[in-house]
């Protein structure tokens, strides 16, 4: 059973150019993270998040002024699944990025990416739920090495009995892993909503609405709540607002690149962008911050990235079949099979 969206209109061309750019992504995320993790002990997550989404907005305004386009975001035959789909992606979206943001006062970076690494594998178990497939016991078995080896990045007390830890460390790195395991789960929904949509949608539209989604809950959430971690500031130093509004314009194109990939290729070429992120995570860490990863740390990112590599070998060998329809001046390719992750 295939995903019942499967578009064959002509004017997403323009986002495909961008989504075939979806590798790209991998820098511009790399940054992002970089600034993300600085950037964490200056302002409350909530505030990050928001100054990211508010920057978004105004770039997707910015970006429908330009192109000028005068097309229907989707067609009227296809408005109520679309919808659904738009309102299930902004949801995981928003816990996937608000967890994020807090795994990060929890846990160093190339934990909480390495966890994150789980999303694909996520979306594939759920992937294979919606269409009824059969859940290969090989699948299984890599859920289960990446769940392993996130365990041993985080290092908790019932994996490695450490002296030097007390006890608020070993409940703080709990709560962290929690927190990002909660964010995985959500990435992974997100990814199942992106491919289930394909080029249906525009890009710029999809983009321009969960970032308006998640800017409206971060800002009713500082006055919904006297928590301090919900709390926006304003007496920053200058480094925190360059870092702040840094984090803002690229993650707009960490959206735009990731989303666009999701939608416009295929999911195995997507998903490579992913599995480069701990390993960059941790480089960064060594290189900037002087944080060498541990011997447990290291062999845990090597499960679980080698959990995805051999996902993606996988993948590569059951490929969606595709097709070349002439199409009057145009010849487009239409997608037969929306198969993920088998």
């Amino acid at each position: 059973m295939a995903y019942p969206l499967a578009s064959q209109r002509s004017k997403t061309q323009a986002s495909q150019h961008v989504s075939q750019d979806s590798n790209g992504a991998t820098k511009y995320l790399f940054w992002f993270l970089l600034f993300a993790a600085q950037v964490a002990s200056y302002v409350s997550p909530i505030q990050v998040l928001n100054t990211r989404m508010l920057i978004t907005v105004g770039l997707c305004f910015f970006w429908d002024w330009q192109s000028k386009s005068t097309t229907q975001a989707w067609d009227a035959s296809e408005s109520t699944v679309i919808r659904r789909l738009l309102v299930i992606r902004c949801l995981a979206g928003t816990v996937s990025a608000i967890s994020f943001y807090y795994a990060l006062l929890h846990l160093e970076l190339p934990q909480v990416i390495t966890v994150y690494l789980l999303g694909p594998l996520i979306a594939y178990l759920l992937a294979s739920i919606v269409k009824g497939v059969e859940v290969k016991a090989l699948s299984c078995l890599r859920i289960a090495m990446a769940m392993a080896g996130a365990g041993l990045i985080v290092q908790q007390t019932f994996v490695t009995q450490s002296h030097d830890s007390s006890e608020s460390e070993a409940h703080t790195r709990l709560l962290g892993f929690s927190i990002a395991i909660a964010g995985a789960m959500a990435n992974g929904i997100v990814y199942v909503s992106l491919q289930a949509m394909g080029p249906s949608i525009e890009l710029r539209y999809q983009v321009k609405w969960f970032a308006i989604f998640v800017a409206n809950i971060t800002s009713i959430m500082p006055f919904a709540t006297s928590n301090p971690s919900f709390q926006f500031r304003a007496d920053l130093n200058l480094k925190a607002w360059i870092l702040n509004f840094s984090i803002g314009l690229l993650g707009f194109l960490m959206e735009v690149f990731t989303a666009g990939g999701f939608q416009g290729n295929d999911c195995v070429d997507a998903a490579q962008m992913t599995y480069i992120q701990p390993l960059l995570a941790l480089v960064f860490e060594w290189a900037f911050r002087g944080n060498r990863p541990t011997s447990l740390a290291l062999f845990g990112s090597t499960i679980v990235l080698g959990s995805a590599i051999i996902m993606l070998i996988s993948a590569v060998h059951h490929k969606p079949k595709q097709i070349t329809a002439d199409c009057g001046e145009e010849k487009n390719r239409l997608l037969v099979s929306t198969e993920i992750y088998e």
